[in-house]
């Protein structure tokens, strides 16, 4: 479990970097979470992508260059596979935003 929760933080702390000086998305990207499939060989990327309309064209942009940036992982950290990289829309923030919005109509 130790070896799962390490590889974790140090994917998404090693992407965020990676994506901010490799990537041209002209966008704003913060990985906000990574899940780790049982055998460690599939990782999915959750990301938070501003402005919300490029959120499409970003994540293909992301998925296309996935293996590139396998590699660059790969070169980068002390491992010997580094999972396949699915990325993946972070909608945690959208539905916490939808929440609140609610709420606060409800208050009025």
């Amino acid at each position: 479990m130790y070896r799962r929760e390490k590889l974790k933080s140090i994917l998404g702390q090693e992407l965020g970097r990676l994506i901010t000086r490799e990537v041209n998305a002209g966008a704003l990207l913060t990985v906000t979470d990574v899940e780790l499939s049982r055998k460690m060989d599939v990782a999915n990327i959750f990301i938070s992508i501003l402005p919300e309309e490029k959120e499409m064209d970003v994540l293909a942009l992301l998925n296309t260059r996935a293996s590139d940036l396998r590699h660059a992982l790969l070169k980068k950290l002390t491992i010997r596979v580094v999972p396949r990289l699915v990325f993946k829309i972070d909608a945690g923030a959208k539905n916490a935003a939808a929440v609140e919005q609610a709420l606060l109509k409800e208050d009025n």
